[in-house]
């Protein structure tokens, strides 16, 4: 199973729970692993929807380049996947770590991050975690503009942008790769005390 690590090189995900009787909180923790999962994919998810990536999906150049037709829906598609997708493991050495994943199979697998257009599927989750701005189409680039939305004629899902013949397409703006991408930029320190007051919360 593949799994992407959303630690950053500089930051470890590993949680440290101190000042606690360490047998006590193991089994606690071991015991309460759902609700801490399910309070972490919650603050993960809203640190995500606050993103400027999120921000660009709903209203910016990724909206247009991916010709999203109803980015609310897709933003919230890819919120679930992601908070389903997250994964918590407990290391029972003392002192106890958490080791906080998301599945990148099963967020990739979930169909949330891709659709179909009439040149074929367009992965465009799959680019922003794992492109890193190399071209991912060939033959092809964009037009920006202002076109009749899913007009056959002005072939504009978004109504802001268009594929014509020609060139190549890369994602350049949000485009990551496993060590960094959109998501782990999303997770800062703001977000990572979040976190553990979740945690904190569960426990007490």
């Amino acid at each position: 199973m593949s799994i992407l690590d959303i630690s950053a090189p500089t930051k470890q995900w590993e949680l440290i729970l101190a000042d606690v009787a360490y047998e006590a909180v193991l089994q606690q923790v071991r015991l309460k692993l759902s609700p801490i999962t399910s309070k972490v994919a919650k603050e993960i998810r809203r640190a995500i929807n606050a993103s400027p990536a999120v921000t660009s999906m709903l209203g910016g150049q990724l909206q247009a380049e991916f010709g999203f037709v109803e980015p609310s829906t897709i933003v919230r598609n890819l919120l679930d996947a992601i908070e389903q997708s997250i994964e918590i493991n407990v290391d029972g050495k003392e002192p106890i770590l958490l080791e906080i994943l998301i599945n990148k199979d099963k967020l990739i697998g979930s169909g949330a991050g891709e659709f179909k257009s009439k040149n074929g599927e367009v992965p465009w989750l799959d680019w922003l975690l794992s492109s890193g701005g190399k071209t991912v189409i060939v033959g092809w680039h964009i037009e920006y503009g202002v076109f009749p939305r899913k007009s056959r004629f002005a072939g504009s899902r978004s109504g802001q942008a268009k594929m014509v013949p020609g060139g190549t397409y890369a994602v350049q703006k949000f485009a990551g790769n496993q060590e960094r991408n959109f998501i782990t930029d999303a997770i800062d320190e703001q977000a990572m005390r979040e976190i553990t007051e979740a945690i904190r919360s569960v426990l007490i």
